[in-house]
């Protein structure tokens, strides 16, 4: 799992790609909406 910007999204995917063509596989990019808390005591 990775996890990037949205503009690096795209340059990502086409990394991936030679080595699903050559291996095969799949490639999920999914729009997640990250929560941080942070617990201070």
């Amino acid at each position: 799992m990775t996890i990037c910007s949205e503009e690096r999204e795209h340059q990502v995917v086409e990394a991936i790609r030679p080595i699903l063509k050559k291996f095969g596989g799949v490639c999920v990019v999914s729009d997640a909406k990250s929560i941080i808390y942070y617990l201070i005591f």
